[in-house]
């Protein structure tokens, strides 16, 4: 068993000004305020859809669906930067590129199903819906015709980009509105090292980010989303004796 020295024996952290500390629960708050854009999408035609299932390694596992409001939605699963739901609205003039691009390759020409030898691809699924409502699903692995990596591509750029998503509550990962993932702030126990402390979570990636508030041993820990989901890595933080309060960290944005 690991024994743990007290916190005064570290040297002396930061303070963060009185200020800010006061206005972090404040700023959580309007996080939480924020509409939902999932929420905007109920009764909207889902034009666009791409999902890509599991492979042996490390693939990415994700779906991104596209509505007819210029609304995409993003459903992390594991071995990507974004574990969780994420939505954000497309830049009008990106959106409808992308559907003349989806109008102009003509899916219909193409099976539905491209057969594979090859078991350690991930299948990829493209669904497309038109004008009329009309929908045809194109899945495979190696093999598509060109038109259709192409598309896949244009969805993977907007599927990796950083900038513009807002993470949700989704089925996937339970999480509030707002919460980032794989970041927690902890408040640990008067006499706990941090240092020490995250030792016996090694095998998570647990690390500490930046100390909150030092003189009450708040601290901001980040850890791997991909070797532990979300909700199980903060149970386990709630469990631990070390460790008085843990909550998700979140984004905060200016109300639209």
């Amino acid at each position: 068993m690991i024994k743990l020295p007290i916190a005064n024996q570290l040297p002396q952290l930061p303070r963060l000004p009185l200020a800010l500390l006061l206005s972090l629960p404040l700023l959580f708050l309007a996080a939480t305020c924020q509409p939902s854009l999932v929420k905007r999408t109920e009764g909207q035609v889902k034009r666009i859809e791409m999902s890509k299932a599991p492979c042996f390694g490390s693939c990415p596992v994700f779906k991104l669906s596209i509505y007819a409001n210029g609304i995409a939605v993003y459903e992390g699963e594991r071995f990507t930067e974004k574990v969780g739901v994420y939505a954000k609205k497309l830049d009008p003039v990106a959106f409808q590129s992308l559907i003349k691009a989806f109008e102009e390759a003509n899916l219909w020409q193409y099976p539905s199903i491209f057969r594979s030898e090859i078991p350690d691809l991930p299948t990829i699924t493209i669904i497309w819906t038109d004008a009329e409502g009309n929908t045809k699903e194109i899945k495979g692995k190696e093999g598509r015709p060109q038109e259709v990596i192409e598309l896949e591509n244009m969805l993977d750029k907007i599927a990796e980009s950083n900038s513009g998503w807002i993470q949700e509550v989704g089925e996937g990962n339970g999480l509030p509105a707002g919460a980032i993932a794989n970041e927690i702030i902890v408040q640990l126990a008067p006499n706990v090292d941090p240092q020490v402390w995250v030792i016996p979570y090694g095998k998570q990636n647990l690390t500490l980010k930046e100390p909150i508030s030092p003189s009450s041993n708040f601290w901001l820990v980040t850890y791997d989303n991909n070797i532990i989901p979300p909700q199980e890595m903060i149970d386990w933080l709630r469990k631990d004796p070390y460790v008085i309060s843990a909550e998700f960290n979140k984004t905060v944005s200016g109300r639209r």
